[in-house]
């Protein structure tokens, strides 16, 4: 395994201005504390431990910039700063620094003990490890937030809070003994999601966590942490939503509900027009064959609740591509538009007169196709 990894863009001639943008914050940090008089103590390089990269406090270098093993410079306030990298579990497995040289890389046994760990400096080390989560190094135990972990003999420490829905199932169990496929991201769980895409909440604080479970209620193990303030949005009958502020992770949660139910989802993401900030609505009617996506991103526009990007929905049953197309040549079927292509012909821009993007998922080949007001094609990646 290689040392090093390139920089992001670095190949292609792309400057995303980091340093600019921290010298400008900075800048305006000092400037507010010297308008009210007040006297400036903060630190520069102040720690940042949340998830994905760490500021240390370690002694600066005289030089204003570091080199690196692959031929890049940094400037020296960048220079103790990191990134994770990690599985399909979200632990962490390799660690670099800002000039894209491997700073750590570790290995787990199933339940989460470090099997292999190499540094290659002397001065830090990621605390975040199994499932991104700190380890104490003097206990050796992981904190999920709700509960403690020792990998050492696969248990929690305490009870699960929510036993008593999992009677078949030992209260001290991580993941119901499958940590290879499944994860716990606080040890608690919020947001069940029934396969006929129902969805109860169960209260709690911390981040929130969408649970798959089965037709008895109880949890497959499957999970997606869909971040904080979560809002459970409930219409005429069977009509739900969740309101994510985190698009990453609604994203992750919205494949994993299309996976586990049998109805349609959608998936809008949009601007909120009174905060400025993006989020993501997952809805359903709880239908099979239907989810009015197209009639609910025209509320949100229209009520002025934000500017919609995107209108994706799962296909779980029946017809993969998306209706209204020829399925052959992907052109959309010019007489009576229906299905898919009416919404996309009758909606497609929103209302800065942007295109939205729009995306069918289908669960069974986890493939997805992307469609317009002319014709659709598979993506590659979603």
């Amino acid at each position: 395994m290689p040392n090093t990894s390139e920089c992001a863009g670095h190949n292609q001639g792309i400057d995303v201005g980091y340093n600019a943008k921290y010298a400008r914050s900075v800048e305006s940090i000092r400037k507010n504390y010297a308008y009210f008089n007040e006297e400036y103590n903060g630190m520069d390089n102040n720690p940042y431990t949340g998830g994905h990269a760490c500021l240390c406090e370690n002694d600066l270098p005289a030089s204003p910039m570091a080199a690196s093993t692959n031929g890049l410079t940094v400037p020296k306030e960048e220079r103790h700063q990191y990134f994770y990298h990690g599985d399909h579990l979200s632990s962490t497995t390799i660690t670099t620094d800002a000039n894209g040289d491997m700073a750590q890389s570790i290995q787990y046994t199933a339940f989460g003990e470090v099997f292999i760990e190499e540094r290659y400096n002397n001065t830090w080390k990621t605390p975040f490890l199994f499932n991104v989560k700190e380890l104490d190094d003097e206990t050796g135990l992981y904190y999920y937030g709700a509960r403690y972990y020792d990998p050492h003999t696969s248990l929690w420490l305490s009870v699960d809070p929510l036993a008593e829905k999992y009677p078949g199932v030992s209260p001290y169990a991580y993941c119901k003994n499958n940590p290879v496929n499944r994860i716990d991201p606080d040890g608690e769980d919020d947001y069940f999601v029934h396969p006929n895409g129902k969805i109860k909440q169960v209260e709690k604080d911390g981040e929130h966590t969408v649970v798959l479970v089965n037709k008895k209620g109880e949890s497959t193990g499957m999970a997606h942490n869909i971040g904080d303030n979560v809002k459970l949005v409930n219409g005429k009958g069977k009509t739900q939503g969740l309101i994510i502020n985190d698009q990453v992770k609604a994203h992750d949660a919205f494949k994993g509900i299309a996976e586990h139910t049998s109805v349609e989802y959608a998936k809008i993401e949009y601007n909120e027009t009174a905060t400025d900030t993006d989020k993501t609505l997952l809805y359903t009617n709880g239908i099979g064959n239907e989810v009015s996506a197209t009639t609910m991103a025209k509320a949100i526009e229209y009520n002025g609740l934000g500017i919609v990007t995107t209108i994706d929905h799962s296909h779980p049953n029946g017809l993969a591509e998306p209706s209204g197309y020829d399925r052959i040549s992907g052109e959309i079927i010019p007489y009576r538009p229906k299905g898919d292509a009416k919404s996309a012909i009758e909606y497609p821009t929103n209302a800065k007169g942007q295109p939205i993007n729009r995306h069918v998922y289908v669960p069974n080949s986890k493939k997805a196709y992307k469609y317009d007001s002319t014709k659709f094609y598979p993506v590659k990646k979603y």
